[in-house]
C-alpha cells in the first residue's frame, strides 16, 4: 500500500512539473520567436500570458519552479550558439538567467499574494529583472529588436531607453491577462445562471401533467382495458 501511495505522489509531482513546463515553455518559445523573427513582433504582447497565469495560480515554491523552467527553456536556446564559441561565458549567462527568472517568478507571486495582481507592480518587477539580465548577460532584452521594428518604440527607446519599452510590453501582457480572466469569470457566472434556470424549468415541466391525458386513464387502480375485436 505504501508503494502505491508513493507512486501516486511521484506521478502527481511529475504532472505538476509537466504543466509548469508547458506554461513556462510556451512563453519562452514565443519570446524566442520574437527575437529570431522581427516580423512577429506582435507576439511579444501575448508571449508572457501563460507564464504570468501559471505564476498567479501557483504557490511561492511553485512560482520559483515555473520561473526556473522559463529560464532554462529560454536561455538554453538563446545561448546555444555561444556555447560553441565561448562556453564559459555562455554557461555563466545561462545559470545567471535561470537564477534571475526563478527570482522573477517568486517576486511576482509574492507581490500578488500581498498586494493583489497589480499590473503596474508586475511591470516594475520585470523592469528590475530586465535591468539585472542586461547587466549580467550583456544586454539580452528578451524581446529582440522590437524597438527597431516599430517607429513608436524606436522613439521611446531613443528618449528613455529600452526599459520603458519593456515596461509597456509587460503592462500590456498583464492587462490582457486580467481582461481574459475577467471574461472567463463572467462567462462562468452566465453559464451557472443559465444552467440553474434550465434545472428549475425542467423540474417544473416534469411535474406538469396535461388534464386531457389524465382524463384518458380509466381509474388509478384499474387494470388496462383490453378491447376484443
Amino acid at each position: 500500500m505504501k508503494k502505491k501511495k508513493s507512486d501516486g505522489c511521484s506521478y502527481s509531482a511529475l504532472s505538476v512539473w509537466a504543466e509548469d513546463f508547458i506554461f513556462a515553455g510556451t512563453s519562452a518559445a514565443l519570446l524566442l520567436v520574437v527575437c529570431l523573427f522581427q516580423n512577429y513582433w506582435y507576439l511579444s504582447f501575448l508571449a508572457l500570458l501563460p507564464f504570468f497565469y501559471r505564476i498567479s495560480k501557483s504557490s511561492l515554491w511553485g512560482a520559483l519552479r515555473v520561473g526556473m523552467l522559463f529560464g532554462i527553456t529560454y536561455f538554453l536556446n538563446a545561448e546555444i550558439n555561444s556555447l560553441m564559441m565561448q562556453p564559459a561565458r555562455a554557461v555563466f549567462d545561462i545559470l545567471a538567467g535561470i537564477a534571475l527568472c526563478s527570482i522573477l517568478g517568486g517576486a511576482i507571486n509574492w507581490t500578488g499574494r500581498h498586494w493583489g495582481a497589480n499590473p503596474l507592480f508586475i511591470s516594475l518587477i520585470w523592469v528590475g529583472f530586465q535591468f539585472a539580465v542586461g547587466r549580467l548577460t550583456g544586454g539580452n532584452t528578451l524581446f529582440g529588436n522590437i524597438e527597431i521594428t516599430l517607429p513608436f518604440f524606436h522613439t521611446l527607446s531613443t528618449l528613455f531607453g529600452f526599459i520603458i519599452v519593456s515596461l509597456i510590453i509587460v503592462l500590456a501582457n498583464t492587462l490582457l491577462l486580467l481582461a481574459v480572466e475577467k471574461a472567463f469569470e463572467l462567462e462562468r457566472k452566465r453559464k451557472h445562471v443559465i444552467s440553474g434556470g434550465e434545472k428549475s424549468w425542467g423540474f417544473s415541466q416534469y411535474r406538469y401533467f396535461p388534464t386531457d391525458t389524465i382524463s384518458l386513464l380509466p381509474e388509478g387502480r384499474a387494470p388496462p382495458i383490453i378491447v376484443l375485436l
